[in-house]
């Protein structure tokens, strides 16, 4: 059975609590894999859902690297070609610039449930 990797790579701080961007963004990647088991499965194909946490000391040296998502290790937003952008985030975040998504000039703070099912969709599609 050939594999298709999801990573969430996201800010978790020492008491378990993230900011909304990230927690939407893996509410989105849970949801999408809800939809495509049954249609991967029959593909012969199985999702894996890896979560990074990144530590408080982490995210305060590379703010920009929280609210990510990997399919087989590529970036979303490479496989989709968007654009990334910055904004102010919360309290968890310590009011530091976190990572958004550009898609034709409309900016998101989580990322999309359509965008992570299209990109998963572009990967299989490589495959055939």
């Amino acid at each position: 059975m050939e594999i298709i990797k999801i990573t969430w790579q996201g800010l978790i701080g020492k008491n378990g609590e993230t900011c909304e961007r990230c927690r939407k963004t893996y509410l989105n990647i849970e949801s999408a894999l809800i939809k495509l088991e049954p249609i991967i499965s029959n593909l012969g194909m199985k999702v894996v859902l890896e979560k990074k946490v990144l530590s408080e000391e982490e995210f305060e040296k590379d703010s920009m690297a929280s609210n990510r998502v990997f399919i087989n290790g590529e970036p979303i937003e490479d496989i989709l070609n968007l654009k990334v952008g910055k904004s102010t985030c919360c309290k968890v975040c310590k009011g530091l610039e976190c990572r958004t998504i550009i898609d034709m000039d409309k900016e998101t703070n989580e990322i999309p449930e359509k965008h992570i099912l299209a990109a998963i969709f572009t990967k299989i599609k490589e495959r055939f």
